[in-house]
């Protein structure tokens, strides 16, 4: 019987053999396969009826109630997504992503987002399969999952988006102790990252998709920069930040 799988809802299928004869009827499952088509003495064609996830087999009878029974298709459930290793990532795609879920079948599946198949799509297990993001232009997308047998998951979401740009931090200069600061550039996502001088800015507070805000950590002496990542580990670098020392005064 080909295909060797097919949706729970039943569909095409081709039945191969001997000594067919026109007229025949035929069966899969126990469910009878309409629109019998006799193509030839080997072969029919019709379509499969619902049936319960598993393995069933076909028969064939023909107009002198002689019949044979034999061959084998799989009736299963379309795949389920849950999840997305990474919610995120470049333009340019070459991001490495897991989709979780179940119902994953080996041999040819395939995975787009927003259309654009996946590269080096690679099966794991029935619940897991991994891969490579395509490029894209900046948007959120649907992605979704294709069986070999054609049944399609449901969607999970993924945001292609630039790398943030880091134009500038204020106030320019601030003291050796540390201080408030803003940072402010483009393509910031919320649960973003930053660090001044290569230290952690802490309390960042996610303003906008330009503004964010926190406390530098203390520093020596000296002119600094701001990196920001977002959560997709795309990250952009820029800004001047002066740590200097207070004034010391001694004598009057």
């Amino acid at each position: 019987i080909s295909p060797s799988a097919i949706a729970l809802a039943g569909g095409a299928v081709t039945i191969n053999g001997a000594n067919f004869i026109t007229g025949c009827t035929a069966t899969i499952g126990g469910n009878a396969v309409t629109g019998i088509t006799f193509v030839s003495s080997t072969q029919l064609t019709g379509t499969a009826a619902a049936h319960a996830a598993g393995s069933v087999s076909a028969s064939v009878v023909n107009p002198d109630a002689q019949s044979g029974t034999g061959g084998t298709i799989l009736y299963e459930a379309a795949p389920v997504l849950s999840s997305i290793s990474v919610t995120g990532g470049a333009l340019a795609g070459g991001t490495s992503f897991v989709l979780n879920g179940s119902g994953f079948i080996s041999g040819g599946l395939g995975i787009t987002f927003g259309g654009v198949a996946a590269t080096s799509v690679t099966w794991i297990s029935s619940s897991q399969v991994s891969g490579v993001t395509p490029a894209h232009s900046p948007v959120g997308v649907l992605v979704f999952l294709r069986n070999p047998d054609s049944q399609q998951s449901n969607s999970v979401s993924y945001l292609y988006s630039p790398a943030p740009t880091v134009g500038g931090i204020s106030p320019a200069a601030i003291a050796l102790s540390g201080g408030s600061v803003t940072i402010t550039g483009t393509g910031f996502i919320s649960s973003c990252t930053a660090s001044i001088g290569g230290n952690a800015v802490t309390g960042l507070t996610f303003v906008s998709s330009t503004t964010l805000q926190g406390t530098a950590a203390a520093h020596a002496a000296g002119s600094t920069s701001a990196t920001v990542q977002n959560p997709d580990t795309q990250s952009g670098s820029g800004g001047t930040l002066v740590y200097e020392a207070g004034p010391n005064l001694v004598s009057v």
